[in-house]
């Protein structure tokens, strides 16, 4: 049975409140699914923990028509957004699986559009929009390393209790 949580936020510093703590849970190599529609927040999350590890927010755009972004702070991480890959083929094509293999921490933006060849233990966050500003994030942990996570990033928030965060 996996682990999950819901984190609802009101604002975008709800959001990097979110990122802050999940960038302090995250402290090996792992795949992380975002999934959301159109601006839901995904790249916004994934600058919010960027930023955590010291790099510039700015630099951390979606990667839709370069496919991959890597990035070096504190922490190296990918960053991959498959939105306009076909099919499996072009997915292998772009030897994507030797990038989840390498250690390091590799975001997926429409990730649900490829779990099939993504790794069994993954922390998964899907991404409702509630309202302009407004967002339900259900974070998953897929398997033990993951699972941990998802209970590092539970403490994480219970010290930091953050204005306009609540977790369920």
């Amino acid at each position: 049975m996996a682990k999950s949580i819901l984190v609802s936020v009101d604002s975008e510093s709800g959001t990097e409140d979110l990122g802050r703590s999940i960038a302090q849970s995250l402290n090996t190599g792992i795949v992380i699914a975002l999934i959301g529609t159109l601006g839901a927040g995904k790249t916004k999350l994934v600058q919010a923990i960027g930023s955590c590890w010291d790099v510039d927010q700015r630099e951390i755009v979606s990667p839709t028509f370069m496919l991959c972004t890597n990035h070096h702070g504190q922490r190296e991480f990918h960053h991959i957004d498959v939105y306009r890959l076909v099919d499996d083929d072009h997915w292998l094509e772009l030897e994507f699986d030797e990038l989840i293999d390498d250690g390091k921490m590799v975001f997926i933006e429409w990730a649900d559009k490829f779990e099939h060849l993504l790794p069994n233990d993954l922390l998964k966050i899907t991404i409702d929009v509630l309202s302009e500003h407004g967002r339900r994030f259900t974070i998953e942990g897929t398997g033990s390393k993951s699972e941990t996570i998802v209970g590092t990033i539970v403490t994480n928030l219970t010290e930091m209790q953050p204005a306009g965060v609540s977790v369920a």
